[in-house]
């Protein structure tokens, strides 16, 4: 689970749930700020403002934020919002032990879910029984990274048929693991892994022992689950 600092507190108790819940939890920036000018040009150059300095803060406030509510460190992983970046954002980030995780793609195809899409008007708009077929019918499932939200403005939350969906990858021999063993098991993605923890540990130290938390504080799920604002 990707989160950006301001979930992290407005949805603490959320975030603890997930944690002692066993999700692998990682940065998602402070406030999902655009980093690019895809939106207005499709090319992934650099912002106005966005510099080493300012990811920078994006990250660390993240990390302080989780740290506070958890007492536990971020997995050593990044998602940029709105899937922009470029190899200077991957390069920064990578210096504070972030490792940037996309959702994949091959010819032509997307493990994006689309469940952001709200408008039913819209040409990427599907149902959830449509999203789990498109999202089947991905070419290569096997170490595949899929882009899904924790909210959603639509009138039927998609993430109800996620059990339909582990459910039938489970019948192809697929089960649903964290990013670090996923990228462990990879010869190509095991080096850059370790790269990032070791930065990690360098810039923010060695993780508490993890304690017994009450995960589920001062909220409900249906609340959660109605709150707009999505984080990845």
């Amino acid at each position: 689970m990707f989160v950006t600092g301001e979930f992290i507190q407005r949805d603490a108790a959320l975030v603890r749930r997930a944690l002692a819940e066993g999700h692998e939890i990682a940065n998602h920036t402070w406030d999902h700020p655009h980093l690019t000018t895809y939106a207005q040009n499709r090319h992934h150059s650099l912002l106005e403002g966005v510099t080493n300095e300012w990811l920078d803060e994006q990250l660390r406030r993240t990390e302080s934020a989780f740290f506070k509510a958890t007492g536990q460190r971020m997995a050593p992983f990044w998602r940029a919002p709105f899937g922009e970046e470029n190899a200077a954002l991957r390069r920064w980030a990578l210096e504070l032990g972030y490792l940037h995780v996309r959702w994949s793609s091959i010819r032509g195809a997307s493990l994006d879910s689309w469940d952001w899409v709200d408008d039913e008007h819209s040409s990427l708009y599907q149902d959830s029984d449509r999203m789990v077929e498109r999202l089947l019918h991905f070419p290569r499932l096997e170490g595949g990274i899929s882009l899904m939200h924790l909210a959603s403005d639509r009138p039927q939350p998609p993430w109800r048929s996620l059990p339909e969906l582990i459910e039938r990858l489970g019948e192809r021999g697929i089960a649903p693991i964290t990013v670090s063993e996923l990228l462990e098991s990879s010869k190509t993605w095991r080096p850059w892994l370790r790269r990032a923890r070791a930065n990690h540990l360098a810039v923010w130290g060695p993780a508490p022992t993890p304690t017994p938390v009450r995960p589920w504080l001062g909220t409900t799920l249906s609340e959660a689950e109605a709150r707009p604002k999505p984080e990845s």
